[in-house]
């Protein structure tokens, strides 16, 4: 009779034990990608042109840890590209940087919002790889190495949402280049980066 009890005793905490686990947020990661529209912010205390949005994309992994059952930690690393153009009169010139993104980001998913949907928001930390200008004219075009104009570290934030399906995953950005990319400042000049992102992607785990 007390061996019975006792198996019983272990068998419930088992089950409950299960139900508790299985309760819990898992852990998972996955990859994912897509385009962006891009461009660069400019302030200066002399005139300086607005820069034109180009197309941009991202690709990556992600990984959630969550907290507890709404709240989630989503470090990120992140492959991008970034493009932005300046018109002036018959001469048209893009920048093109190549960059290793690291956000870590702080993910909500609102029991009340519906299955899947969830919002992101942290900072960034963006390692320059390349930067590039090209100039277009009427009399033809030139490319070069624009690597000692632009800094090699940039911080940024991110804010977003999206939704999973399954194993899919749906979501669109925004981010705000916090600090300065130009490497030469004079005339208070302070050019950012801005960038608008749709990544789809999918669970591996």
């Amino acid at each position: 009779m007390i061996m019975r009890i006792h198996l019983m005793t272990v068998v419930v905490c088992l089950l409950a034990g299960s139900s508790v686990a299985a309760a819990q947020p898992a852990v998972h990661g996955g990859i994912f990608g897509g385009p962006s529209s891009t461009t660069l912010s400019a302030t200066s205390d002399e005139p300086i042109p607005d820069f034109d949005h180009r197309a941009g994309m991202a690709i990556g992994g992600f990984f959630v840890a969550p907290l507890n059952g709404v709240l989630a930690i989503e470090p990120e690393a992140l492959y991008t590209i970034r493009r932005a153009a300046v018109v002036d009169g018959p001469l048209e010139s893009t920048f093109k940087l190549t960059a290793l993104e690291f956000p870590v980001l702080f993910r909500v998913a609102p029991a009340t919002s519906g299955a899947g949907v969830h919002f992101v928001a942290g900072p960034s930390i963006n390692i320059r790889l390349t930067a590039r200008q090209t100039t277009e004219s009427p009399d033809g075009s030139f490319s070069e190495d624009a690597g000692d104009q632009a800094k090699r570290g940039e911080l940024g934030f991110i804010v977003g949402g999206g939704v999973d399906v399954g194993w899919l995953r749906l979501d669109g950005r925004y981010t705000w280049g916090l600090s300065t990319l130009n490497t030469d400042t004079s005339d208070n000049t302070h050019i950012k980066s801005r960038a608008f992102t749709f990544l789809a992607g999918v669970r591996l785990w």
